[in-house]
């Protein structure tokens, strides 16, 4: 009886380190992510019209919003605005629009609550078929691949608590004080 008590907690503890290594290895992946670029990014702050369009992208992502209709929320003709986002972003409006929709597609197929119709749906695809081809050309995987994947138990305690899907991440830019070290 004492072997088999013994055994559950060794069990337990063994699967309370399985995850934390991924909760360690999911926050110091996006540490590192978004440390690379951290201090050039916070150095030249993006323009106000730019920073704003990044936020309506966000909050309209389930729409089918268009990169126009982006640009007349910045004020700027089409041309400037695409001009004066990729020299801000680094990438083209449209690309950055659907990269948003992949990053909120990905954080709905970990879910694991939704097929990949609805999350294309969800995330402002008409067409389940061009999803599935765009995340594939992009990601190197389909998407049932990757909701295959987020079905081990694990990846899943790397999701945000259910329902509190931000539409803008908290923890863009992590700063490190020499100091502290």
């Amino acid at each position: 009886m004492r072997e088999q008590a013994a055994f559950l907690t060794i069990e337990k503890i063994e699967r309370k380190g399985r995850r934390l290594a991924v909760l360690l290895s999911s926050a110091l992946e996006e540490l590192c992510a978004s440390a690379d670029n951290a201090l050039e990014e916070l150095a030249r702050p993006l323009p106000l019209p730019i920073s704003q369009a990044l936020t309506y992208m966000e909050e309209h992502l389930e729409e089918p919003i268009t990169i126009e209709a982006i640009a007349r929320q910045s004020g700027w003709s089409h041309e400037h605005f695409t001009r004066m986002f990729v020299a801000s972003v680094g990438m083209s409006p449209k690309r950055a629009l659907l990269e948003r929709r992949l990053r909120r597609a990905e954080l709905l197929m970990l879910s694991g609550r939704w097929t990949v119709k609805q999350i294309a749906y969800r995330v402002g695809f008409r067409d389940e078929h061009h999803f599935s081809k765009m995340y594939k050309r992009l990601r190197g995987m389909t998407a049932s691949s990757y909701i295959e994947r987020c079905e081990n138990s694990l990846a899943r305690h790397a999701l945000p608590a259910p329902d509190t899907v931000a539409s803008v991440s908290a923890n863009r830019h992590v700063l490190v004080n020499e100091q502290i070290k």
